[in-house]
Order: C-alpha cells, then structure tokens, then sequence
C-alpha cells in the first residue's frame, strides 16, 4: 500500500474531469474578493493575483445556472478542463460518476465538506451496476479491435527502432507524454500542448498513435468508461505500471499549490514537458526548462513544428553529469535570491549519485522558500530479481538510459531520503511512498517535495 506523510497539512484540492461542484456558500472566498475588488477598481487590484488569476471565478452565475465552481487554486496556474475538449466528440462526463470512493464520500469531497489526508485514497471498486456495465462494454470492445491496436504497435515500434537513438529523442521522455496526450483525447486532463507535441516527436508516426488509441477512444466515446491509468486525478494504491500517469497529478499538484508563491519556474530534464506552456497569459512568473543540449534542440524544432509559442520560456541547455547547470541557468537570467519552483519529473534513476546530490545542494543554495518536487526510485528496482524490474532495467539500458540511482530502500525509506535532504540541505515537506514495506517487501519509489528554510 503507498503510504503518504506531511509536515504539515496542504489540503490538496479536487479534480473531477477538470472540475468541482460547490454549494454557493462554498465557492472560492478569495475568489469572489478578487473579482470583485477588480471590478472596484481594476489598476489598483491587478497586482493582488499576481498574474496566475485570470477571469471571474467560476460560482459567479447566472440565475439558473448550475452551481459549478472550480476551486480558486485550480484556476490560475494551470488550464483545467472544463470536462468537455471544444471540438471533442467525446461525451460530457457525471463528476459524481467518475470521483472515486463510495457515492456518500464522492459527494462529501466535491461539496468541499471532505478534507483528504492524502491525494490519493484506496479505489473502492466499481460503485454502482451502470459504471460495471460500462467497464464490461468497454473492455469487450477492447478485446475485439486488439488486432487494430497491435498493428499500431508494431509500426509504432518499428518506427522507433528504426529511427533508432540518432533523433536525440529521449526514450524515457515519450511514456509521460504518451500518457498526457491520453488524458486529454480522453477528456480527463486539457493539455493542448501535449496534444500536438506527440504528434510530431521525431520517430513516431501519427498513423501509429490513432491506431493504438483508436479502440480506447472509440470505446470510451461508446461507453463513457475511463480506464484507471488515465483517470484524473490518479487515485488509490498505484501499481508499477501507473508511476507515470499517477506523477503527473502529483506534479500537476506542486504547481497547484507553490507557484503563486514563487518568481520562478524551472523544470529541470524537462523532456517533452509541457507546464510551461500551460500557464495562463500574462502569469507573472519566469518560466525556464534545463535539459541535455540534444533532447532540448530537439523539442524547440518539435514545438515550431507544433505551432506552439515558446516565447515565454527560456531554454538552457546543460548535462547534469558534466556541467554546472545552476551556472547556466544564472547566465540565462535566473535569479538565486528569488524564490522558485523546480520540477524534477523522471529524472533522478538516471543520474549518478554525485550528480543527485550535486543537484540537491544548488537548489538549497537558492532563496529561502524555494520547492523542489521530484520522484525517485529505491534501490529495489536496481537490485530487484522480479521480472517486472529485470525487464525494466533491460530495457533502459537498451534505450541507452540505465537506472543509475536510487534512494536506500531500508525499511523505512522514507527515513533514508530524509537523511539525503538534510545531508544536502533541504527540509521534506511531503512524501508519498510506492510500495509495501514489510518484513518481506521493500518500497519501490515515491514522490516528494522538498523546500530551502
């Protein structure tokens, strides 16, 4: 079971198909003082939102309208879905249908009577005769266009293989983007960028994408079921084979709650990242993306051939294991005596231990309040004879990207990356541990936050 922990309390806030519904009474305060203090006097109240709160809250309504309101922190970082993609053939979803848990606390928790102690809570099962129903229609037309998904592997596949590591594509980097462009066809996660981007990663064909997830979307358009690896918010126990779509709500969340606190932005191994070019218009933070000088020339040709503006990003380019990248990133205007945010998604097992800890040390040497949010691996998966993590490790080095690292995985780990911090000096703020520990079983990973005091 992933356990999860804090040093203090952070409500984390719902995500139901992009959005929430509340009672008048409990929409957004602050919210509803903003708007109202711009329309007072909008020169003198646009500083108050510093650039992330765009627009009137949403539980401003019409007389009649449905009282539906998205959180206040859900509205600015980030562009939430408002459950239906514009120009999406897919079919609007019942939020109280796909909240996980039971009908009485799903209700509970979008009413905003629940608090959550943790962002993710045991799946229950199927609630009710008709999400069974749907789940069996969806899997059965599954089963019957496999043939169709098969023949998209293949290409997709051998596409890639012939391709081969001359592109600069990071192996490692396509599964995360994979998963973001699933969530948003599917409806669960607005993420246009990624959307666009997968379409012209270097080695994959379109042809191959809609073959593969032709039958998922046909049959989700059919029976309105999502599979549970691309639900979001990704909830309850998360097995190996979901770390990469269960990270994204937990990265997603960091954004959520410490980025209107912070002056800037770095994602650091960025990949096929695309957060930056989420934020809202006219956000008033400094948006930057660290990674090797191939992987990252190649992005900026795929984000020209995408039509996406990268403007409001600056790129620097830096070898984890060879340069100085804090070094860099000042040369490119970064400011170490202003707060940040750094995202370190699917970058840690890749690296040498001197270059984690390196990494560690230069984002404690920024100003004080600064987050760090990142997953990491134990040392099971290096060490581990499972098949799961023989297969894993096989493939990685293939891929030429082998698992370098991992957190000491004596029980409790969470102890042991407690230790790494400090040691490096930066205090946890909230972690969650993948995998059972017991006298038999070691934890596998987990994500976590970390902040300079």
């Amino acid at each position: 079971m992933n356990t999860y922990s804090r040093e203090h309390s952070v409500r984390t806030p719902l995500r139901t198909s992009g959005q929430a519904v509340f009672e008048p009474t409990r929409c957004a305060p602050r919210a509803l003082e903003l708007h109202q203090a711009r329309q007072a006097d909008p020169a003198n109240s646009a500083g108050q939102t510093s650039g992330v709160l765009a627009g009137p809250p949403a539980c401003l309504l019409a007389p009649g309208a449905k009282r539906r309101c998205v959180p206040e922190s859900l509205r600015g970082t980030l562009r939430v879905s408002s459950g239906t993609n514009k120009g999406s053939p897919y079919r609007k979803r019942d939020p109280l249908r796909y909240s996980p848990g039971t009908p009485e606390v799903r209700r509970a928790r979008l009413a905003g009577s629940a608090t959550p102690s943790t962002p993710w809570e045991p799946k229950r099962g199927l609630d009710n005769m008709r999400d069974l129903i749907a789940a069996t229609i969806f899997y059965i037309l599954s089963v019957l266009l496999f043939p169709v998904t098969l023949i998209g592997y293949v290409i997709w596949v051998g596409k890639s293989v012939l391709t081969g590591r001359g592109s600069g594509v990071s192996g490692t980097a396509q599964g995360p983007l994979s998963a973001r462009w699933f969530e948003h066809n599917l409806g669960t996660r607005e993420d246009e960028p990624a959307n666009r981007l997968l379409m012209v990663v270097p080695g994959i064909s379109p042809l191959a994408v809609w073959l593969v997830a032709g039958p998922t979307l046909l049959a989700h358009r059919v029976t309105g079921y999502v599979p549970r690896g691309f639900r979001y918010p990704f909830e309850g126990d998360i097995p190996m084979q979901y770390q990469a779509s269960a990270r994204i709500t937990f990265f997603d969340s960091a954004v959520d709650r410490y980025l209107a606190d912070s002056a800037q932005f770095v994602i650091l191994g960025a990949g096929f990242d695309t957060r930056a070019f989420r934020l809202t218009k006219g956000a008033r933070v400094r948006s930057f993306e660290v990674d090797a000088p191939k992987t990252q020339a190649v992005k900026r040709e795929m984000l020209e051939k995408a039509g996406i503006d990268p403007t409001s990003v600056t790129f620097v380019a830096a070898d984890f294991e060879k340069e100085n990248w804090m070094t860099r990133l000042v040369d490119a205007d970064f400011d170490p005596g202003e707060p940040a945010l750094f995202l370190w998604e699917g970058v840690m097992t890749y690296l040498d231990k001197e270059a984690v800890e390196a990494t560690l040390r230069k984002v404690a040497g920024t100003a004080k309040g600064s987050v760090v949010a990142f997953d990491y691996f134990t040392t099971e998966p290096l060490e581990s004879n499972a098949f799961y993590w023989r297969y894993a490790r096989a493939g990685t080095r293939a891929a030429g990207e082998p698992l370098k690292f991992g957190i000491d995985s004596t029980p409790p780990s969470r102890e042991r990356l407690v230790e790494l911090l400090r040691s490096c000096g930066l205090s946890l703020v909230e972690q969650c541990t993948l995998g059972q520990e017991t006298e038999g079983k070691r934890a596998w990973g987990g994500f976590a936050t970390a902040i300079v005091k």
